[in-house]
């Protein structure tokens, strides 16, 4: 049997995206998929504290190799971070290595064009798009800052579409913890079809277009308009503000915050997560309850959350 290993990294949602890609790779190629999900700081949780037992094998670090596969020889690996317009079907190696793909996996390769794109608007480098993010607080660089946020606009609506047409089924297939879909079904019980939901992410991406006071803008607007607002956040001060201005109409998941709250403007950051992975599952799935989910242009957690609830998603800027 031939292998496709996949090393997921960075947050909850591009884990999953990244699951799912590689879940038709394997199919495709006819390889068995084994994911390795890291404890990590963009993630800390494990994969069965999200997941159940699904039909792919999952280990916590490649140091496990030896122990699950040792017939076969670690040697063995095609050890490259990404596979770029490598069709996989020609790869005769045991097992394949790659490394968190979002991938167009029409041909079971990395669409070139795409990633060329990404990588050229996008600033995939974190301490790059930090440093830019920096930059773009001065005015003279507004233009700048709108060009970057329609590029991501615009290739996030490629990837919801992509998945929407090619993955969905295996999104659906993905099973999630029984717990953790019985609190979803029981909190979204208050749900109505005038119920928003509202995605506020201000600890780890210290973007200039993503200030506080844009969603609570956004927020004032849904209200008059007759919503109730279902607010996802990691940022406890973004909570309690919109609470105190709009008491009542505003609904969320209680969670622990970490303490103090604050935002961080390092890099690499101290802490990414102010809340656990698995609240954030479940905020997640809150929000494909809802209506409609306006969210943050440079984050993937509010296009799953449309995926799932099959409803759409509007970028807040």
């Amino acid at each position: 049997m031939k292998f496709l290993f996949n090393q997921v990294s960075n947050g909850l949602s591009n884990r999953i995206i990244s699951i799912i890609s590689s879940q038709k790779i394997a199919e495709v190629c006819n390889r068995k998929l084994v994911v390795i999900w890291k404890n990590e700081i963009a993630c800390p949780c494990f994969f069965e504290d999200i997941f159940e037992k699904n039909n792919f094998l999952v280990i916590k670090d490649i140091s496990d190799f030896d122990t699950k596969f040792s017939n076969l020889k670690l040697t063995e690996f095609l050890m490259k971070d990404q596979i770029i317009g490598v069709d996989l079907l020609k790869l005769n190696e045991d097992i394949v290595y790659i490394k968190s793909p979002i991938l167009n996996v029409d041909k079971c390769e990395k669409n070139q064009e795409y990633t060329d794109y990404l990588i050229d608007k996008l600033y995939l480098d974190g301490k790059h798009r930090f440093d830019l993010a920096k930059k773009w607080k001065d005015k003279k660089f507004e233009k700048e800052a709108r060009n970057h946020r329609d590029a991501l606009i615009e290739v996030q609506k490629n990837c919801y579409d992509y998945i929407k047409k090619n993955l969905l089924s295996y999104l659906e297939n993905l099973k999630i913890k029984k717990e953790i879909i019985k609190v979803v079904e029981n909190f979204s019980k208050i749900f109505n079809d005038k119920t928003a939901g509202v995605h506020i992410r201000l600890t780890d991406n210290p973007f200039p277009y993503a200030d506080y006071e844009i969603f609570e803008n956004k927020t004032k607007n849904l209200i008059d308009a007759g919503y109730d607002i279902f607010l996802a956040s990691d940022n406890k001060s973004s909570e309690e503000n919109l609470k105190e201005k709009f008491k009542d109409k505003i609904i969320t998941y209680q969670k622990e915050y970490a303490i103090p709250d604050f935002i961080d403007d390092s890099w690499p950051p101290k802490q990414y997560r102010h809340t656990s992975v698995v609240d954030a599952m479940v905020d997640l799935l809150l929000l494909s309850k809802t209506r409609k989910i306006f969210k943050p242009c440079f984050s993937t957690f509010g296009i799953l959350s449309a995926l799932y609830g099959g409803i759409e998603y509007e970028c807040v800027y």
